[in-house]
């Protein structure tokens, strides 16, 4: 409070008319509106932490990024209206407003990337330009924050559900990829299955006097296999000229029409 009351700040605040008055010490209910506008900042910026499993080392874009949405949203003091469009005479962009703390894609800029390296990176969304127009994402790998335009968004991935690295996959795991590969024997994915070795599940009370299913009889109670047909024709040979001579001595009323080259 010393700052406020030095003489330079109080000749200010006379020659422009505007009367200087504090609240008591210890009384925060004399500045009521201020405390609950910072209850609502505080509140706002809580549920982006919280919802994007953002870390609380992050609060003051948390803040930041609450105070940008704030002032763009409707209240009834100002007829429906928002403060942005009070302010500047028109209705803010909403379509350019995205989700606090989720994953995003920003191209890196022409002296960051070569032609067969990388030409985006994974970064967290942390809000808004404060004096420029594009987007605060922050790359917690490199620990850099790009401020871009060029940026693809993925609104239903929380950056920190990610992995934190990436797992290693074995040799055993591609086999269920490749059920069939040329280097493993075939003992280890192939073996033969008799019909007595299918077990059944337990007979009910109504049942239990009826014996028990042999094996010669569990044929049928497994369905038959789907036919399959093929609408391909086997190619019937060339029948030679003593054979298409004696059938036209048969008197076919049809003989097959052939051509002998």
């Amino acid at each position: 409070m010393e700052r406020w009351k030095r003489p330079c700040f109080l000749e200010v605040v006379d020659t422009r008319g505007i009367i200087y008055q504090s609240s008591c010490s210890d009384t925060p209910a004399q500045n009521g509106r201020a405390e609950r506008k910072h209850r609502h900042l505080l509140d706002t910026a809580r549920s982006f932490l919280l919802s994007s499993f953002v870390p609380s080392v992050f609060w003051g874009e948390a803040i930041l990024t609450a105070a940008y949405l704030l002032n763009r949203m409707p209240t009834p003091l100002l007829s429906g209206r928002s403060p942005y469009e009070c302010l500047h005479g028109q209705v803010p962009n909403y379509s350019l407003l995205r989700v606090f703390g989720y994953s995003c894609f920003v191209l890196l800029p022409k002296k960051g990337r070569t032609r067969l390296g990388a030409q985006c990176v994974l970064c967290v969304f942390l809000g808004y330009g404060i004096h420029q127009k594009g987007y605060r994402c922050y790359d917690p790998v490199t620990k850099k924050l790009y401020v871009s335009r060029h940026v693809t968004f993925f609104e239903r991935l929380p950056y920190f559900t990610l992995p934190s690295k990436v797992t290693p996959v074995a040799k055993e795991d591609l086999i269920f990829l490749d059920p069939f590969p040329s280097d493993v024997p075939t003992e280890e994915y192939s073996s033969t299955l008799d019909i007595a070795d299918i077990s059944l599940p337990a007979t009910s009370p109504e049942v239990s006097d009826c014996p028990p299913p042999s094996a010669t009889s569990l044929p049928s109670l497994i369905p038959p296999a789907p036919l399959v047909y093929s609408r391909r024709r086997a190619a019937s040979p060339i029948p030679s000229s003593s054979s298409v001579a004696s059938s036209s001595d048969c008197g076919n009323p049809d003989p097959p029409v052939s051509r002998i080259v």
